[in-house]
């Protein structure tokens, strides 16, 4: 019985805490004129206020484009928050998106670069509890 009760208060401490989580890259790096997502792998049951940052590291050539955040409900089809990062040629690009009351089931950061460049990405998120 007491196994059962810390199994379950256990359970209870751990659904409940939701921290910093790295996103996932289709591909880590953008090469030349191309478009590369980095996606969200799971969110909580029913997530809150969600935070997400990109961050973008030149790695060579001159950085242009632009990074959106991207929602969806179906899972197939996503739809662009309206704040956007127009990408330049400094040694880092970075933007914070806070989606309160966004409910989503799948997030995604587009990262769409053009000309001769070669860009490394990294996405973060986290759930921002009131």
């Amino acid at each position: 019985m007491k196994r059962i009760m810390f199994l379950l208060a256990f359970m209870v401490t751990v659904t409940g805490v939701w921290g910093q989580a790295a996103l996932t890259p289709t591909a880590d790096t953008n090469t030349n004129a191309t478009t590369r997502y980095i996606v969200t792998t799971s969110l909580p049951s029913n997530p809150g206020n969600m935070v997400f940052q990109y961050t973008g590291t030149k790695v060579s050539g001159t950085v242009a484009g632009v990074v959106k955040l991207e929602g969806t409900l179906d899972g197939v089809n996503y739809v662009a928050e309206t704040d956007t990062l127009a990408l330049t040629d400094v040694a880092t690009n970075t933007k914070i998106w806070d989606v309160s009351a966004k409910k989503r089931i799948k997030w995604r950061i587009a990262v769409t670069t053009t000309g001769t460049v070669k860009l490394s990405n990294k996405g973060y998120f986290t759930e921002r509890r009131q």
